[in-house]
């Protein structure tokens, strides 16, 4: 590790140019940030509880308990404040005086995610994922001066340098929402919608936002992650007829074009108060890179972004493929008519069906990068949150390789670099099972999980552990995403029909088939199930509330003359048994535990909310509702999203 990076004379400020005094200050919401000092780099560690510090010059690692699960970092003047989803809290610190210090932590809201602040930390800002909000707080008091209805999870945040716009994404639709905040508004930013999904290829790819947005220091360019799917070209089961090993089912091509699982970046011209002057593009974001000991096709979903101070590249983390990416924003190609091979394909051309695409070098990480921290123009932090490290990035080196490739007169467009130097980030605190079975869990390039250029983890459709809010065709049927934080150790068996008996099988079933790796062992998959059954349930926004409305849906539920739960019956809310109903034989019940969350609904994902389930249960093939009034109907729906 080259020490003298942390300390290169930053002269980048950007007083003159949208409000910024210092060009690394966080924009956007991260799990690593730089000190205001770039001595110093302040990091989340999730499954510690804690915000750790790495001294650059000392190479010394200090940490501080924050709480349960925490989640992103920011800082303002002198305080540093990390969201903690366990808890429902805003953990405030300093390390003003040397050494990091809880000063407080105050109630937000469920499942706070994204945190961005003011650089004079005025105001902060903060994504409430399971309450469809975001909040401002008061820099002073900490007090939420105002709140908007942001719907699908909003996660990840971006503040325009000028303080007039907050950028917000959701988990869930793949939405992003611009917050007017002179003007105290909401308006959804249209994004692009490529076209190359189902069995003709003329239908659009299903967007999701992935992860962390990022605004450049002079605030003209926004960029957010997100992953476009083909959910629709149907895909074989082989948990339908015993277990198969085809690998047909989620499993891709072997050279990097337009396929089911296509991560992108979408970038945005903004002008000086942070309006969208155009719709953003969607730029394809696959290739090659060394990964461990040889070369592999990656295009996992993208987790997070962020720009050098002076704008020019995009840095893009690639979580499941354990690459960053150096993206140049100086040229990029809009879709055409004409064959590319650019990206290393000769059909089914990015271009052809909608994307954008640019020059991008490919550098290998530890294991998860999922946050990025510059400390300069010319050098960057990853933080792996798998392998608790953190890794240099010579973005000096990625700008210069992608500057040949733009000067080349190939079509080629994408290269591939070593990463640099890799220091211990945090401390492990997982037991060695859970460890092993979430690195398998997050992988998209073990052989054993899935085939090469397949692109598809575990964790790309039961995002953070839980669902991904899409609904799958297979040869026979679609099946929406379930949720696998929802008490899953004590509701086998396991997946929509049939059933299988143990988490551990089906961990066999999906990799082996649906993504096509191989020679999964019995260890590996009971590591994964360990992993599993450590995910914590989702703290829904009304989780445990009692109040009139929800007494008397709990009333309706218990009642026989509706029958929720003769197959719903407390404290896990399934009967843990198999149905025939709509069409289906032998569906297994599902727990409703976090039910709130864990939109669309059914086995086809035919309801969106929680109203259509209450109304497809009218005519008794699964309870019956028809007599209720709509104000009865009301009540149950509250009683359901407190589970």
């Amino acid at each position: 590790m080259r020490q003298t990076s942390l300390f290169f004379p930053l002269l980048l400020a950007c007083a003159c140019s949208a409000g910024l005094n210092e060009a690394t200050f966080p924009t956007g919401s991260q799990t690593v940030i730089a000190s205001s000092d770039l001595h110093s780099l302040l990091v989340v560690d999730n499954a510690g509880g804690a915000l750790s510090r790495r001294d650059m010059d000392g190479e010394r690692t200090t940490s501080v308990a924050v709480g349960a699960l925490p989640e992103r970092v920011t800082r303002a003047g002198s305080k540093i404040y990390v969201t903690v989803r366990g808890e429902r809290a805003l953990a405030v610190l300093t390390d003003a005086s040397g050494e990091l210090e809880l000063l407080e932590k105050v109630d937000v809201g469920a499942e706070p995610i994204g945190v961005v602040a003011r650089e004079d930390g005025t105001r902060i800002y903060v994504a409430l994922s399971q309450e469809d909000a975001v909040v401002e707080l008061d820099g002073s008091t900490l007090s939420e001066v105002r709140r908007w209805s942001v719907s699908g999870q909003p996660s990840w945040l971006a503040l325009h340098p000028s303080g007039k716009a907050l950028f917000v994404a959701s988990a869930m639709g793949g939405g992003l929402v611009r917050v007017d905040l002179e003007a105290s508004t909401v308006a959804e930013v249209t994004l692009a919608e490529p076209v190359g999904a189902g069995s003709s290829g003329d239908d659009r790819f299903s967007r999701r936002l992935t992860g962390d947005l990022w605004i450049s220091s002079d605030g003209d360019t926004l960029a957010a992650p997100g992953l476009f799917v083909d959910n629709l070209t149907p895909a074989d089961d082989p948990a339908d007829s015993g277990m198969g090993s085809s690998g047909s089912g989620y499993a891709s091509t072997n050279t990097v074009v337009s396929s089911r699982f296509n991560p992108g970046v979408m970038v945005a011209k903004l002008d000086g108060s942070g309006a969208v002057i155009e719709t953003p593009r969607a730029v394809f974001l696959a290739g090659f890179a060394t990964v461990g000991d040889k070369e592999e096709i990656v295009r996992s979903y993208p987790t997070s972004v962020s720009m050098p101070p002076r704008g020019d590249l995009v840095v893009v983390t690639m979580e499941s493929s354990a690459t960053a990416v150096v993206l140049s924003l100086s040229t990029l190609a809009a879709n055409s008519d004409s064959e590319s091979s650019d990206t290393g394909g000769s059909s089914s051309s990015p271009r052809d069906d909608g994307f954008a695409t640019g020059a991008a070098i490919f550098a290998s990480m530890d294991a998860g990068p999922q946050g990025v921290a510059f400390v300069s123009d010319d050098v960057a932090y990853v933080d792996n949150f798998l392998d608790h490290s953190l890794r240099e990035l010579d973005v000096k080196t990625g700008r210069a390789q992608v500057n040949v490739l733009l000067a080349s007169s190939e079509a080629e467009l994408s290269g591939m670099m070593d990463g640099g130097a890799s220091v211990a980030g945090v401390t492990t605190a997982l037991d060695a099972d859970v460890e092993a079975g979430r690195k398998l869990f997050f992988s998209a390039v073990s052989d054993k999980m899935a085939v090469d250029g397949a692109g598809v983890s575990c964790s790309t459709c039961h995002f953070d552990g839980r669902n991904d809010g899409l609904t799958w065709t297979f040869s026979d049927s679609v099946r929406q995403t379930p949720t696998l934080a929802a008490a899953v150790a004590e509701t086998a068996p396991y997946t929509w029909t049939a059933g299988v008996d143990t988490v551990a099988a089906e961990a066999v079933v999906t990799s082996q088939g649906r993504m096509g790796g191989t020679e999964l062992s019995a260890t590996d998959a009971l590591d994964i199930q360990a992993f599993i059954l450590s995910i914590p349930e989702v703290d829904v926004h009304q989780k445990g509330v009692m109040d009139d409305a929800v007494e008397r849906g709990r009333v309706i539920f218990a009642s026989a003359e509706v029958g929720c739960a003769s197959c719903h019956p407390a404290p896990l809310y399934t009967d843990n048994e198999h149905h025939d109903i709509y069409g289906l034989t032998k569906v297994n019940t599902p727990s409703l535990v976090g039910i709130a969350s864990s939109a669309p609904y059914l086995h086809n994902g035919s309801a969106g909310d929680l109203r259509d389930v209450v109304d497809a249960a009218l005519n008794g093939e699964m309870g019956s509702t028809g007599q209720l009034t709509e104000s009865e109907k009301d009540d149950l729906v509250a009683f359901l999203a407190t589970l």
